[in-house]
């Protein structure tokens, strides 16, 4: 699939993928304990929108693990 990281919430271990092209970035991931995922496609570039888009994934995986 691409790589293994953490979080959220910190110490979770996710598996994804993310890749991005001149002004297109998206980013994938699930956790293999639940199976919960997201994928994220957004205009931008990466490295100019990772702060944001770290705080948009955390807050979909809090209200998905509220499902």
């Amino acid at each position: 699939i691409g790589y293994k990281t953490e979080g959220p919430p910190a110490g979770e271990e996710w598996w994804g993928h993310e890749g991005a092209e001149n002004g297109v970035a998206t980013r994938m991931a699930f956790r293999k304990k639940d199976g919960l995922g997201y994928v994220m496609l957004m205009n931008g570039d990466e490295p100019d929108q990772s702060a944001p888009l770290d705080q948009i994934r955390n807050k979909l995986v809090e209200l998905a693990e509220k499902i």
